[in-house]
């Protein structure tokens, strides 16, 4: 009797071991499971960051990476002295991931520094319609004509030099130090512009042409805007899945989803608490969504100059 308690004693510790063990495994596969979907979708399935590249484009553009003119791709990377020609056609170019600069047709520029601290494009001919965010690590931003600079730390703004040899410079937003060959110097305020005239700058206000092509560019800003948050977000197939499945959404669906969003009619970062995923690319699109709402607002407010100088 002895005997057989005894050996029920001992299969039944054998299986309390093995149940332990079966436990013990299971963590342990779970962990590397975790541990793979995090190593998978931090290095694997990230975006590829790219210092500039061509974000839009439309008609004929060309760049010159060192090796003469060739046909612009959308999406093609750009590096330290980059050349863009516009010809008959626009393009959009994105400079570590914060300048947004609308290169409009008729236009060249060059990329002179693409340094984290410090970016500068060389404009030799056209209009180019450029928005920056000063942020940590990129604290100047310039556009040099033949004959000009615009310096500025933060701000949206419009340069162009024509082919009577004057540069011109357009502020919607910050502020701009805008300096001829002569080092002769003029601070721009929003809604302010000037131009080189006969060896000096000369300040000017504003015509309804100006503000109605100043409100077409920030909504070419937003939609860019617009399009690098999607592009992040189909790159980012884990953060995709969950909005889907979380709010019962079809690839269709998303956009609109996304324009709720923008009109207010949901909080984004209230739905990002929520989250069960906590990655940066959820930081990056909340950040994206903020630019969105601050162009928004800009755009409102043009549309009520606008109707100040028709009225």
């Amino acid at each position: 009797m002895d005997k057989k308690k005894e050996k029920v004693s001992k299969v039944k510790g054998d299986s309390s071991k093995f149940s332990k063990n079966k436990i013990f495994l299971g963590i342990f596969v779970l962990i590397l499971l975790l541990l793979g979907i995090f190593v998978y979708f931090t290095f694997f399935n990230s975006p590829t960051i790219k210092n500039a590249y061509i974000s839009k484009l439309s008609g004929n553009v060309e760049v010159d990476l060192g090796n003469g003119y060739q046909t612009a791709k959308l999406n093609q990377e750009l590096f330290l002295n980059s050349k863009i020609r516009t010809n008959e056609g626009n393009a959009v170019i994105i400079l570590q991931g914060k300048v947004v600069s609308i290169i409009e047709k008729s236009s060249e520029i060059e990329i002179s520094s693409l340094e984290s601290n410090n970016i500068l494009l060389k404009q030799s001919s056209g209009r180019t319609w450029n928005k920056f965010k000063g942020i940590l690590g990129v604290d100047n931003f310039e556009v040099q004509t033949p004959n000009a600079v615009a310096s500025v730390r933060s701000t949206e703004f419009e340069v162009s030099f024509d082919q009577n040899g004057e540069s011109y410079s357009i502020v919607v937003e910050g502020k701009v130090q805008f300096k001829d060959e002569l080092n002769n110097e003029i601070l721009l305020n929003p809604y302010e512009g000037a131009k080189t005239f006969n060896n000096t700058l000369q300040k000017f206000n504003l015509s309804k042409e100006d503000l109605e092509r100043i409100k077409n560019k920030k909504q070419d800003v937003l939609e860019v805007y617009k399009n690098q948050r999607l592009e992040i977000l189909n790159s980012n197939k884990i953060i995709l899945n969950t909005i889907k499945k979380t709010y019962n959404l079809d690839d269709a669906q998303i956009k609109v989803f996304l324009d709720k969003i923008d009109n207010g009619e949901l909080d984004a970062r209230t739905l990002a608490e929520k989250s069960p995923i906590k990655i940066s690319s959820i930081d990056t699109i909340l950040e994206i969504n903020d630019k969105i709402q601050i162009q928004l607002n800009e755009i409102k407010e043009i549309d009520t100059k606008i109707n100040e100088t028709i009225n």
